[in-house]
């Protein structure tokens, strides 16, 4: 990754199970690509109204499971809290 983490990542470590994963696998497939066209590339990892968003810088190279592992990651954001990430202080200050 070609920028600071902190950058790339603005939402809360309440999250980081949901992400980091995600994260990693990424990273890898695209060390493992020859050309940056076939990379995928992340430009941030973010909150985005209340739910898990990866912005990706080509996403058409993104492979189905890692698609899949992404849509659950977001869902599951919605019932987790960014800052601590239990489901129990929804809606409540940490």
């Amino acid at each position: 990754m070609e920028k600071d983490e902190k950058q790339v990542i603005t939402c809360h470590s309440g999250w980081k199970s949901l992400y980091e994963p995600i994260l990693n696998k990424i990273l890898i497939f695209d060390k493992e690509k020859k050309a940056f066209k076939d990379e995928i590339g992340i430009l941030s990892i973010r909150n985005d109204h209340g739910m898990l968003t990866f912005d990706l810088c080509n996403d058409i190279n993104l492979p189905k499971d890692l698609r899949s592992e992404i849509t659950n990651a977001s869902c599951k954001s919605l019932n987790s809290c960014e800052y601590c990430g239990t489901s129990e202080k929804i809606g409540y200050t940490c």
